[in-house]
């Protein structure tokens, strides 16, 4: 049913044949939503259901006001309004669609249903960020303000800027909340070793171990049992006593998995086909049953000379790939000052001190192009030039 009406959205030719199927979306994820019939999935169920039908009477209007208005309105690339709008009504219209397509695409503030929405099973949660609903709401968006009011439309009064204002406003406090949810993610990024009380972070530029006891932090373990959909009782217990471990030893473990129950679908199948590869800086924090089911590979740093000859590859390839008319190639000197960063973070350095020395006019990088805080001197940022492999 889901597909089928995510299908027959896609191939929609006018917004009444759109709005249908956008609704019976709606419609029929709700069961899959509120498939374990706890209190914690009721709950998320009525949250999923006024907000997306909140949006939908949006929708509503501004279907009201096409057929009014513009019957039989076909979508057109570049738009099918034809004049047929004042200036006040295609703003009405914009208005509408970002307050309807912008509930069932999770954009701020109308994203709570979403984190809510995850107590249902696993593959529901696939369906909901990334095949169906949220992607409907996408598109949405491409249909009303690409196919339905236009660019020229838009841009006439005033309401491709506000539209691009608000986008912009939505990712940086989406960002913002983000980061403020940081230390939740130790616990989210890693849901597969979760059940042992433990848990990786994940950084872009080094990565750490967090030990055991950085999980008992109540306020930590509120957002994250959320966001994995641990019922509401469980708030502010230690991950440890919430998440169930045997369930994982039996996947990970080639006779128990030959018959292996997913109690979400409530299929039994074999999954001792399955190679399991998994990533740890440190294996302190991993716990011996877990440890135990897995061959072991450290993998060391690159020595030296290997991370100078891999600096000084990295520093050619970006020469010659920002292809800077009459710029100089970066003598030896800047693999050395860069060897001991990330490839990561040597290509984030070599951009910026491109950036500034083209900026200044010459053409060539010299050592005050690069930001202090990349390198290994006294005078570099705190914490930011001792970045190692």
């Amino acid at each position: 049913m889901c597909v089928a009406t995510t299908v027959g959205l896609a191939f929609s030719a006018n917004f009444f044949t759109f709005f249908l199927f956008y609704e019976l979306l709606t419609l029929a994820t709700y069961p899959l939503v509120v498939h374990k019939q706890t209190p914690a999935a009721l709950a998320a169920g009525r949250r999923y259901l006024l907000t997306l039908l909140g949006g939908g009477t949006a929708l509503l209007l501004v279907l009201v006001l096409l057929e009014v208005h513009a019957p039989g309105l076909e979508f057109t690339a570049g738009g099918a309004l034809d004049g047929r709008f004042s200036d006040l009504g295609v703003v009405v219209l914009v208005a509408l669609g970002l307050l309807g397509f912008g509930t069932k695409a999770a954009v701020m503030p109308f994203h709570r249903w979403l984190p809510t929405a995850m107590v249902a099973p696993t593959p529901v949660s696939a369906l909901l960020h990334a095949v169906a609903v949220v992607k409907a709401g996408v598109f949405g968006f491409v249909r009303l303000f690409g196919y339905v009011v236009g660019p020229a439309e838009l841009t006439g009064v005033g309401a491709g800027v506000v539209v691009a204002s608000i986008a912009a406003v939505t990712i940086v406090a989406s960002n913002g909340f983000a980061g403020a949810y940081a230390r939740t993610s130790h616990g989210v990024s890693a849901t597969a070793v979760a059940g042992t009380g433990t848990a990786m972070e994940r950084d872009y530029d080094h990565a750490t171990a967090v030990h055991p006891e950085d999980l008992e932090d109540p306020a930590a373990n509120r957002a994250a049992v959320e966001m994995l959909g641990v019922p509401e009782d469980a708030l502010g217990r230690p991950l440890r006593e919430v998440l169930d471990l045997p369930p994982l030893l039996s996947l990970l473990e080639p006779v128990s998995a030959t018959a292996f129950t997913d109690l979400s679908a409530g299929i039994t199948f074999d999954a001792s086909y399955i190679t399991w590869i998994a990533t740890a800086n440190s294996l302190r924090p991993i716990s011996i049953p877990i440890l135990s089911r897995f061959r072991v590979f450290e993998i060391r740093p690159p020595s030296a000379p290997d991370a100078l000859s891999l600096a000084e590859s990295i520093v050619r390839q970006k020469h010659a790939d920002m292809a800077i008319q009459g710029f100089k190639p970066p003598s030896r000197k800047v693999a050395v000052w860069l060897a001991h960063l990330t490839p990561r973070a040597q290509l984030r350095a070599l951009d910026e001190a491109y950036a500034r020395a083209v900026a200044a006019g010459r053409l060539e990088i010299t050592k005050p192009d690069i930001p202090a805080y990349y390198l290994m001197e006294d005078e570099a940022a705190p914490g930011q030039g001792q970045v190692l492999h």
